[in-house]
């Protein structure tokens, strides 16, 4: 799964469960992202930065928390969301195209999950999410809008469990 290697789209709730031990099922999130991170792969984000503005207020006190909690993983979310913006991979987001009128078709309520959704798709690389009710539960219909052979939609299990097998 070389897509994985180069630019991802990775959800907030991803980074909101890297401190759930609940989610971050044996730390598989941490060790995720940071595999990720020593690849060299990269945030795929829009052009209008709608996708850094929701990392910025509903990560801002996680990772202040982090920090407290765990240097390291302070460290980490920190590299991910606060990563300089030419190590990151902007997208443009046209919302009249087919490929953002099938997703809002799929996706009827949350826009910054369709975005997600969208800068992956177009990319034609993974969206990592584990949001079950609107974009994993929808998996299937929305991968029918994919471009390229490279797209793909896992939770975060998923894809470590892909870069594992590397």
């Amino acid at each position: 799964m070389t897509f994985l290697r180069d630019c991802v789209a990775i959800d907030t709730n991803v980074f909101e469960h890297l401190l759930n031990p609940q989610e971050n099922t044996c730390g598989h999130i941490t060790v995720l992202l940071t595999a990720l991170a020593k690849c060299g792969s990269v945030l795929i984000v829009d052009e209008k930065q709608e996708i850094e503005k929701e990392y910025n207020h509903r990560l801002k006190k996680l990772i202040k928390a982090a920090h407290n909690k765990d240097q390291r993983v302070g460290r980490l979310l920190r590299f991910w969301i606060r990563a300089k913006p030419k190590s990151k991979t902007r997208i443009a987001v046209n919302y009249n195209d087919a490929l953002m009128t099938g997703i809002k078709r799929i996706i009827p309520r949350n826009s910054i999950d369709r975005i997600f959704v969208y800068v992956a798709l177009h990319k034609d690389r993974a969206l990592i999410s584990n949001d079950h009710w609107d974009i994993i539960g929808e998996k299937k219909n929305l991968l029918r809008l994919r471009k390229g052979a490279n797209s793909a939609i896992l939770t975060s299990g998923e894809a470590a469990a892909c870069l594992q097998k590397q």
